[in-house]
């Protein structure tokens, strides 16, 4: 369908009016702050039932003078941004309603509306067919989430932060831009299909779109997490509020993963020069984000260099698809990485969850030390964080096991041994400091005066969270095979690229 329709852009319609009447409401209704926190909600779950309604389906749709695209993979991942956007403003609800009993004007009225904007920015990225409008995603995205770090800043480390993550991200934004420009000179295209004909024809300056892309994937590194554009995310996670360490550790990780599919899929017959520089890449951000955790004493940190771990396996398995030889290996390879980056966001937002009850109630704690002795305290947060603790650093039999087992299985029958024999060891590392969270629980005494806060919706969504982590756990094929019909579905030019 190359007509225009709107239908099939009207979550995105909803979240652009929401916004405006979020305005109008906090300018009639100055202090009334329940009404953003409905409003947004509402919003969310309007967006998610036109999306499955109306875009669940096996149609390719082009918006905008294919400017836009709407098929499988984008809905998918649209569908999931709108859930893990819902979950994380019940978390910040509940956040704010325990710091409110210590001072009242701690919630702002314009923290909902920094969300709903980053989303906006988020769907646009990830249903975009285009480098320019992937740009202007990013940025709405990025001045979304440092202007919720510079309103809710409380101390100079979150000062530090905001100011950190705002110039960092600027940096980053003018490499896309810079590269999408030499892109642009280099194919006379910014539109992605009429990228990848170009490529196919052979129709391009090799040299110029080498260099641009160059550019492109710093930027996407960077933004990403993975190493060695890493150094800011330990300081960002421990330096902002827990509801905004959810929000900057979940989607946003969803959407960049999304635009290394669109870069490795569109620009694969380049992508396959930097092989060795990408296989470096993935492991060292597996060596750098399993070492420098041992030492943390900051859970926030410890999540941080663990985001850095997961990131590098998430690009070791995109990575893979530059080795394979047939098109069944290389929708495994996207496949199994799509896998991979939806359980790891749905178990780091339940440790966040658990952060959040177990901050102290003057300030918020984030010290490793919380955890002591929680089994003395509370018996189902106790089980609820050992099983998201023992699937993040992946136990059998637990899903956090079968996503890195699958990674690894994908690189041995690749011929890439030496590399799963060293990523396996890495991964071993990188369970021994997640355990030392489990040893404080199980085996050290509870710090003094430490009180469990009585948070019943909290513990509501902790209990979904571990029922999904066991369902999955259980039927792990439930959502590979889901994940599998997506990427067969969406990626449908694979017979030109392994040629």
């Amino acid at each position: 369908m190359k007509n225009l329709n709107l239908i099939y852009f009207f979550p995105e319609i909803i979240l652009f009016i929401t916004i405006i009447i979020y305005l109008i409401i906090n300018i009639i209704f100055n202090k009334k702050k329940k009404i953003n926190y409905y409003l947004s909600i509402f919003s969310l779950l309007i967006c998610l039932i036109f999306t499955i309604k109306y875009n669940l389906n096996n149609k390719i749709i082009y918006l905008f003078n294919k400017t836009f695209i709407k098929n499988k993979i984008s809905n998918f991942l649209n569908i999931f941004i709108y859930l893990i956007n819902l979950l994380i403003i019940l978390y910040s609800y509940q956040y704010f309603n325990i710091k409110i009993k210590k001072k009242k004007k701690y919630l702002k009225k314009e923290f909902f509306f920094f969300i709903l904007t980053s989303i906006i920015g988020q769907t646009i990225i990830v249903s975009s067919n285009n480098l320019l409008i992937i740009y202007l995603g990013i940025e709405l995205t990025s001045l979304s989430i440092s202007s919720l770090l510079i309103s809710e800043s409380k101390k100079k480390k979150s000062y530090e932060t905001s100011i950190k993550y705002f110039i960092l991200n600027i940096i980053a934004s003018g490499f896309f831009l810079y590269g999408i420009s030499m892109i642009y000179g280099a194919t006379k295209f910014i539109n992605l299909n009429d990228i990848y004909y170009s490529l196919i024809s052979g129709n391009f300056f090799f040299n110029l779109l080498i260099l641009g892309i160059i550019f492109i994937l710093s930027s996407i590194f960077f933004k990403f997490g993975i190493a060695p554009f890493h150094m800011w995310i330990p300081d960002i996670y421990e330096g902002s509020i827990c509801p905004i360490t959810m929000l900057i550790s979940s989607t946003p990780k969803i959407v960049f993963f999304s635009i290394i599919l669109k870069i490795f899929y569109y620009f694969f017959p380049i992508i396959i020069n930097f092989k060795k520089i990408l296989i470096f890449i993935s492991i060292l951000s597996i060596i750098i984000g399993s070492t420098a955790a041992i030492m943390q004493k900051n859970i926030k940190r410890l999540l941080a260099y663990s985001s850095i771990f997961h990131s590098g396996f998430i690009l070791l398995g995109i990575t893979s698809t530059i080795f394979c030889r047939n098109s069944i290996e290389f929708i495994n390879s996207f496949c199994f990485s799509l896998f991979y980056i939806i359980i790891y966001v749905i178990n780091n937002l339940g440790i966040l969850g658990i952060t959040i009850i177990l901050s102290k109630n003057k300030y918020e704690s984030n010290n490793i030390r919380n955890f002591n002795g929680l089994k003395k305290k509370n018996f189902l947060l106790t089980l609820i964080t050992l099983i998201l603790i023992l699937s993040l650093s992946g136990i059998p039999p637990l899903i956090g096991f079968y996503t890195k087992f699958s990674i690894l299985k994908i690189i041995i029958k690749l011929n890439q041994k030496y590399i799963a024999i060293l990523i396996s060891i890495f991964s071993l590392i990188n369970i021994f400091y997640l355990l030392i969270i489990i040893k404080n629980i199980l085996f050290k005494k509870p710090i003094i005066n430490t009180k469990i806060k009585n948070n019943f919706l909290i513990k509501i969504l902790l209990i979904i969270n571990i029922i999904f982590i066991l369902f999955i756990s259980i039927f792990p094929d439930f959502l590979i095979n889901i994940c599998f019909n997506i990427i067969i579905k969406t990626f449908t030019k694979i017979k030109y690229l392994l040629i």
